[in-house]
């Protein structure tokens, strides 16, 4: 099952970047996220894992299996029966401003079942997290030194 959702931001990519990579402080900006916790230090990086809540969800850990700087990453979580792939895509625009994309891909052997019970959650989670995404990187919510 795969899903997907884009907007368009005035935010400059290094704010948007800068907000996505942000993990921890998503909480703060998506209803879609209850607390999301780092369980390494440093930036966002290959490898980089984090114990991710979300509302009537189970508690996952993601790993980040893919990133290309101020451009995307994406990370991965497993459960018994399904491959959790969550990629995050910044795009320069021509004139200003960015393009953001968020794309969930659910395979295993329970994604029908758990794409036939969580669709609608999953896409109503991911508007929230483009919308929140938007807002947070116009008022510039940049990590801190």
């Amino acid at each position: 099952m795969r899903y997907r959702t884009t907007r368009e931001t005035t935010a400059s990519p290094e704010q948007v970047w800068a907000a996505l990579t942000d993990v921890e402080r998503w909480p703060d900006w998506m209803t879609s996220y209850t607390h999301v916790h780092r369980l390494d230090r440093g930036p966002l990086g290959v490898g980089s894992t984090a114990k991710v809540q979300q509302p009537g969800l189970r508690e996952a850990v993601f790993r980040v299996n893919e990133l290309i700087p101020n451009a995307e990453f994406t990370w991965t979580t497993s459960t018994a029966g399904i491959r959790t792939t969550a990629r995050h895509v910044v795009m320069p625009r021509v004139g200003g401003g960015t393009g953001i994309e968020l794309q969930v891909n659910q395979q295993g052997l329970l994604a029908p079942l758990v794409g036939l019970l969580l669709s609608r959650r999953i896409r109503r989670f991911l508007t929230t997290e483009a919308e929140g995404l938007c807002r947070a990187a116009e008022a510039g919510a940049i990590p801190g030194p």
